[in-house]
């Protein structure tokens, strides 16, 4: 699966000692997009996850929840990702908290409803 493929890519950048996908979907039933017709942008698949890393080469080890975004521009044979990298526990105190991930979840899914690829050109 593609947005597993980038999950994993992300995770081998961070460095994480430990991944794990919550969750794969579509948006289809959570956020409506235009029709086809007048929207030229792909309806992406989203994913939810955890990462545990060592941020700043410490010792001891963050939990990162990761919202993900994938938008396949097939005519252009690309993929566009975005991602949300949110610290729900953290050693230096820098986590966001409940109230934190909630307003996370709900930026993220704001961002991927009004993503709008206005040039294709920008996938070379």
């Amino acid at each position: 699966m593609s947005t597993r493929f980038h999950f994993d890519s992300l995770a081998h950048d961070n460095s994480a000692k430990d991944s794990i996908v919550n969750k794969v979907y579509t948006t289809s039933s959570i956020i409506p997009r235009p029709p086809p017709a007048t929207s030229s942008t792909p309806a992406p698949i989203l994913l939810q996850g955890l990462q545990t890393i060592s941020k700043y080469n410490r010792s001891e080890l963050d939990t990162v929840k990761i919202y993900m975004g994938l938008f396949r521009v097939k005519e252009k044979n690309a993929d566009l990702v975005v991602t949300f990298n949110v610290p729900i526990e953290s050693q230096d105190g820098n986590a966001v908290g409940v109230t934190g991930e909630q307003g996370a979840e709900a930026d993220f899914n704001k961002f991927v409803e009004s993503l709008s690829i206005k040039s294709f050109e920008l996938f070379v």
